[in-house]
């Protein structure tokens, strides 16, 4: 405070107020996770303010809007992440309009993907006849451990080395719903869709 007049009676009074910038950290999850195709990651961040509140906490992954939070705990889920290495972050905006982004999280999403190249849907074959079915089966990282084949559900059998593929033998009558599931080395795995 400091006088404003001769005779002492007039004060001004000085509030001085330390405002310091809104605080968001994406906490989950950490950095340098990885995970595997097919997983749906959770993303939360914890968003504070000294002078104001946190009206909306907005996420992205190398800079895509992924989702908004309007309540804390402010999270979002990112549903079937595309394999991918992903910098994650989160922005904060108090009630005024004003905005914080968080530190970059770096996550990996590997992949394998598998698909039947032959036979194609629809093709007719004859009763007893040894069918060929033919795979294409690549993984974001290290090699193809087995590609598994199925019938209606049904276990064929499996192969280890590339070409993936595999031989029915005497095939019976019926409509057969082919599919195949490769695994690779780390344990990673996808199904392929249906060949009828």
């Amino acid at each position: 405070s400091r006088n404003l007049s001769a005779t002492g009676t007039g004060i001004e009074l000085l509030a001085l107020s330390s405002l310091a910038p809104a605080v968001v950290n994406l906490v989950s999850p950490t950095n340098r996770t990885v995970f595997g195709r097919g997983t749906n990651l959770c993303l939360q961040a914890v968003a504070s303010t000294n002078y104001d509140i946190i009206s909306r906490v907005d996420f992205y992954a190398n800079g895509l809007f992924l989702g908004t939070s309007t309540n804390a705990p402010f999270e979002t889920v990112w549903t079937n992440p595309p394999a991918d290495n992903w910098a994650l972050t989160a922005t904060g905006t108090d009630a005024n309009g004003y905005c914080t982004t968080s530190g970059v999280v770096c996550v990996q999403v590997l992949g394998v993907t598998v698909a039947i190249t032959d036979p194609v849907p629809g093709v007719t074959i004859t009763e007893g006849t040894n069918l060929t079915i033919q795979t294409c089966a690549l993984t974001d990282i290290g090699s193809i451990s087995q590609v598994a084949f199925f019938a209606n559900g049904g276990p064929l059998g499996a192969t280890t080395n590339a070409p993936f593929s595999y031989i029915w033998t005497n095939v019976p009558a019926g409509n057969w719903a082919l599919s195949a599931t490769a695994q690779d080395h780390t344990g990673l795995s996808a199904t392929s869709a249906v060949v009828n």
